[in-house]
């Protein structure tokens, strides 16, 4: 009993992790005070963090929520979350051509996200699956701050193009 409650406390600190209330101020205040003068550009750039931020504040959360001690399991949801994003951003009308150019500027960020978070994993310093994705989460706050650097250089590298793909799109309203 007393065990129990011991795991379900440490559970309901991962709930109360920084990553969630950093995630949650980024979505609901700094996304939009991106300094990005072409509205049209900010629409969209706004639309992908928040889909972004939002999916995997979603994923890491049902992870914490269940009884699951298997790292595998966030791994998992957090490679999958990568997908999820793209599937989404392209469903809320977000154009291949800004997916497809911010994937090759993030790729380097979410390879290193990825083998950091199999590396902490792995690791026999974490002695507990609540400190491993403690871990994992501040390094998800660290790699989610580049993701806004990816951001900045894939609209500076479209110029034209974004605009061009964005005409009478509903970002262009």
């Amino acid at each position: 009993m007393i065990l129990d409650w011991f795991k379900n406390n440490k559970r309901k600190k991962l709930e109360r992790h920084h990553f969630f209330t950093t995630i949650s101020y980024w979505i609901n205040i700094e996304i939009d005070n991106l300094p990005i003068k072409n509205e049209c550009k900010k629409k969209v750039i706004c639309l992908f963090l928040k889909i972004k931020y939002n999916i995997f504040s979603k994923n890491i959360k049902k992870i914490i929520a269940s009884e699951s001690t298997n790292c595998q399991d966030l791994e998992d949801i957090i490679i999958a979350s990568f997908n999820e994003c793209e599937v989404k951003a392209r469903s809320e009308g977000i154009p291949d051509i800004f997916i497809n150019k911010f994937r090759i500027w993030d790729h380097d960020h979410t390879k290193i996200l990825i083998d950091s978070v199999d590396s902490i994993i792995r690791s026999n310093f974490y002695s507990t699956f609540e400190e491993k994705v403690a871990a994992i989460l501040d390094l998800m706050i660290f790699s989610f701050r580049l993701t806004l650097v990816d951001v900045e250089k894939t609209i500076n590298e479209l110029n034209g193009e974004l605009e061009k793909a964005l005409e009478g799109t509903i970002f262009s309203m």
